[in-house]
């Protein structure tokens, strides 16, 4: 069975986004990149935008100042709002 893929946004405010996705992909220093099932542990800072492909193929976009986005064991956490 192949494995599910969670994202969960996280605001100041409360919760922004939490469910399952296709893919999830933004930006970091290194430039564009994509967050897939059975990724490895990864710690980031993100800018510009958050991108959602979700389960039935349509895209939600999040802008993004500055965000720490953290993926361990299937689970995608952004962090948005955060100060550099």
């Amino acid at each position: 069975m192949e494995p599910k893929l969670f994202l969960k946004v996280i605001t100041r405010q409360g919760v922004l986004f939490d469910g399952e996705v296709s893919s999830v992909s933004s930006i970091n220093k290194e430039g564009p990149f994509d967050v897939l099932r059975r990724h490895t542990q990864f710690i980031s800072i993100i800018k510009n935008k958050l991108t959602i492909r979700k389960l039935d193929n349509k895209i939600q976009e999040i802008p993004v100042d500055n965000a720490v986005m953290r993926v361990k064991n299937e689970l995608v956490q952004v962090f948005l709002g955060i100060k550099q």
